[in-house]
Formats: structure tokens, C-alpha cells, sequence
């Protein structure tokens, strides 16, 4: 079901970037809009003053139930808790009320492929993307870092593959998603704050992204991931199983890893082999596993193996995830700042065979699963420095870890760590949390700082800190 948008009255729910980007290509259409949103007093009056200049209204903090009657349609876009009610109520009525997602899905008759996870979204999105482009397809990359989707509403050329990276929050609130291909990369314990605090909500919100598939789709996993398969059995999955393996041999179709390659197999059981050698992908199990998704997509695409080779040679680390930053005296700095849960975090620390001096910490507002982190950390950790505004609740989940520093500020973190890393270790910046709304340095920005303060650190003598369980800076 498409829309017609000019002279259309329209809600945008959110005013985060993504949903200012919906603002404003709806308005060009022609569509009378109003953005309902509440980013803080400051932002908020920067915010009225654009909104004015496009001829939108602005509506800043609650509302009723009932205050999205009297639109034709209403958008659905990040930092909209507040308007979740009303939301649902104008769904109810029959109001035509999407994620913004589904509304651009909605203007492009592109075929969709959709990328879901707890970890590797935006690796395996982006891989999918170059690989497609490597063929010749004219393709379009929407969600996660990607907050242009207004683009989209305006694109004038009609795109061959539209790749999405959805999150369970969009996920949870969608319900004409069915795309072409869909890949669930995997499900850990994670966000339980959206979901209250339930990862089979969770994980019924990650389902979403197979329910609506026929048979004539395409649902790519991982065929060691139990918790998949039983979610895919329990959800009765109608598409075609597609599954992909870095522990051993899939049925065809589907892709695996024998070491040192990635082999592909299709329907008729032929099998392609896909070098690693020539890869910085293959430093870590998890960005194999997100090479073999992106390939396996691929092949179902029609993308020739010479150009899914080329992508695999070319293979860069996306920032903020298990990206090397810099190598001082000895001592590697790695920036995983997009680990903003314990599922990506687990990944990090199990990635690397150095002693870890690991940079953790954010808004703790998933603890009952942070306490499982110190079983994945002992014996790869050496030293934790904790920080954000909530150092001392983390500092009691990590409390059976070795020297554990509370430390608060980002940027102390990371002088301290320097000062007293030894040659061979790594300082290994994966916050196992979402960014703190109480930090300055939180947000969107946290990466940013770290990235900028390790360039910038100096030459130091190796130090040696006074050993004990914890030291309070």
C-alpha cells in the first residue's frame, strides 16, 4: 500500500536526525507536517526555528492518546518513546501508522534485504552493499549509521536492492516488513531496557524480520546458533533457509568456513572458494562470520564470485568496530565503541590472544546481564577501568575481575591505561553498554573522544599500579 504524500496532514514522531530527514522530505512533497519530538530546551528551540523555515509545526513533550486522530498518517522515528501510545492508538483506528523505515520501503519498489543482529548489523549491511555495487546494481544502504532516509522518499532513479540494518526497537514496531532476503546474525542478551528487561521479547522482536517472508524469500542464519533455530522452528519461517557456519559444513545452499577460506555451495551442491588471504577480515572470527553472511546474500543476488572476492580483499574496519587505532611502545589501542552490548562485547574480548586492559562502561540500565560478563573476562582481562556516571553499580557486577579501576571520565581512561599497559598488551575500548546520558563525553561522541585521545597520547614510560581490587581515581 502505497500513499500519495502531496497535501497529505502528516505526524513525524521523533526528531532525532533520522526523523528530521523524514520532516524534511516530506515537506518538499508537498505533505503538511507537524514533528512532534523533545531533544532538551536548547535543541528544541534550534529545532522550532528549522521546523518554521520548512512550514512544519512543532509539538515538544507529551501528548494524549488521542492526538494523532486527525492525521492521514503518521511516521514512527528513533527517540519517539514519549508518542508510543498515541502511536498504537492511531494504528488501532486505522490510521495509516509506520515505522519510517516502512515508509520509504513503501516509495521504492526495490526488492529489500534486511539485516538483523545483536552484533555485525553494520559490517554485514555495508559488505552486502559493496558487493551488490561491485556487479553493477544500483543499490541503497537505510538504517544504522545511515540517517538520510528522507533520501530515499525523493530518490528519483529506481534502485535494484534496497539493504536495510533494522534494530529490535524498529523491529518491535513494525508490521508490513517482508523482505526479500533477510539475515539474523545472531541474538544475545541485549537492550532489555526496550523490551522489558525480556529477551524472549527480545527475540520476538527480532523474529520480525522472517514473519511476513513467503516461500519464494530467503532467510540467511547461523547454523550453530541454537537460540535461531528454535526461534525459526517456533515461528513456523516460511522463506528458504539459507544457513552459513564458521564451526563446520552447512547444507547446500548455504556458506562455511574451512580454515583458510570461505566456501559457498549452492542448491546443485557446486561449491565456490573465497580467499582470505588478502584480508584484514580474517583477524577475527566475527567479521569472517559477517563476510559469509554478506556472501551468502550475494550468491542469491546473482553477484559474481570474482566481484564478492574483490570485496573480500578490500575488506576495511568500519569505526567503532574492532578497529585498530594505533600501536605505541607495544601496546595496541583497539576502538569498539559500537559495542554498546554484552553480546558485542563478549565477541571483542574473545578476539584477541594479548592481556586486555579493558575500557568498559555506560548506562547501566541492563545490569541484571552485565554480571555475566566476568565469566567471558577472566583470564583475558587484566585491568578494567570503568567509567561513565554509574562506575561504582558496574564495579560491583565486575567485582570477581582483576584490578578494577573506577575511573569515570573516557579520556582519564584512556592516559591511565597507558600508563600502565605493558608491551604486548592491548587497551581495548568496548563499553558493553549504550552511551550515558549523564557523561559528556556519551552519545554518539564517546568514539570520537576515544579515537582522539589515544592519537593523541605520548610516548610514556611503562609504569607498574599498585595492585588490588579497586582504586577509586
Amino acid at each position: 500500500m502505497r500513499m500519495e504524500i502531496k497535501g497529505k496532514k502528516l505526524a513525524v514522531l521523533g526528531l532525532s536526525p533520522a526523523g528530521m530527514s523524514m520532516v524534511k522530505a516530506l515537506a518538499r512533497m508537498g505533505a503538511q507536517v507537524t514533528a512532534f519530538g523533545w531533544e532538551g530546551d536548547e535543541r528544541n528551540r534550534a529545532l522550532e526555528q528549522e521546523l518554521k523555515k520548512l512550514r512544519c509545526q512543532a509539538v515538544f513533550g507529551e501528548v494524549s492518546k488521542e492526538a494523532l486522530y486527525s492525521f492521514d498518517g503518521v511516521v514512527l522515528s528513533p527517540n519517539s518513546g514519549l508518542y508510543f501510545e498515541a502511536f498504537e492508538a492511531a494504528r488501532e483506528r486505522g490510521i495509516p501508522a509506520w515505522t519510517d523505515i516502512e515508509w520509504v520501503i513503501r516509495a521504492n519498489p526495490a526488492k529489500t534485504i534486511a539485516v538483523t543482529g545483536s552484533c555485525g548489523k553494520t559490517t554485514t549491511a555495508v559488505l552486502t552493499l559493496q558487493m551488490l555495487k561491485k556487479q553493477g546494481f544500483n543499490a541503497g544502504l537505510l538504517g544504522g549509521d545511515e540517517h538520510d532516509l528522507g533520501a530515499f522518499l525523493l530518490q528519483k532513479k529506481k534502485l535494484d536492492y534496497l539493504v536495510l540494518e533494522i534494530s529490535s526497537t524498529r523491529l518491535k514496531e513494525t508490521t508490513s516488513l517482508k523482505p526479500h532476503i533477510a539475515v539474523l546474525l545472531n541474538i544475545f542478551p541485549a537492550h532489555g531496557e526496550r523490551h522489558h528487561g525480556s529477551l524472549l521479547e527480545y527475540a520476538e522482536a527480532k523474529a520480525r524480520i522472517f514473519e511476513n517472508q513467503t516461500a519464494e524469500d530467503f532467510l540467511v542464519f547461523d547454523a550453530h546458533a541454537n537460540n535461531l533455530h528454535e526461534l525459526i522452528r517456533r515461528k513456523a519461517a516460511k522463506a528458504a533457509l539459507v544457513r552459513f557456519s564458521i564451526e563446520s559444513k552447512v547444507e547446500p545452499p548455504g556458506v562455511y568456513y574451512e580454515a583458510p577460506d570461505i566456501h559457498a555451495i549452492d542448491a546443485g551442491g557446486k561449491t565456490s572458494k573465497f580467499s582470505l588471504s588478502k584480508s584484514r577480515a580474517r583477524t577475527y572470527p566475527t567479521n569472517i562470520m559477517n563476510l559469509m553472511a554478506a556472501t551468502a546474500v550475494a550468491r542469491l543476488c546473482g553477484v559474481q564470485d570474482a566481484n564478492i572476492q574483490a570485496v573480500i580483499d578490500a575488506f576495511r574496519f568500519l569505526p567503532g568496530r574492532l578497529r585498530t587505532l594505533r600501536k605505541l611502545d607495544g601496546v595496541l589501542f583497539i576502538d569498539d565503541s559500537k559495542a554498546c552490548n554484552i553480546g558485542a562485547t563478549i565477541w571483542a574480548l574473545h578476539s584477541f590472544n594479548r592481556p586486555i586492559l579493558w575500557i568498559v562502561g555506560g548506562e547501566m540500565n541492563d545490569g541484571a546481564r552485565l554480571n555475566r560478563l566476568p565469566t567471558y573476562a577472566l583470564g583475558k582481562v587484566k585491568r578494567a577501568l570503568l567509567v561513565g556516571s554509574q562506575t561504582s553499580q558496574l564495579a560491583a557486577y565486575l567485582q570477581d575481575l582483576p584490578n578494577v579501576v573506577e575511573v569515570g571520565s573516557l579520556r582519564k581512561a584512556v592516559e591511565l591505561a597507558n600508563q600502565v599497559a605493558e608491551a604486548g598488551d592491548l587497551v581495548l575500548f568496548s563499553p558493553a553498554c549504550p552511551p550515558d546520558r549523564f557523561d559528556a563525553e556519551a552519545g554518539n561522541e564517546r568514539g570520537e573522544t576515544f579515537r582522539k585521545t589515544v592519537q593523541g597520547l605520548p610516548r610514556t614510560p611503562r609504569l607498574n599500579m599498585r595492585q588490588g581490587n579497586f582504586v577509586r581515581i
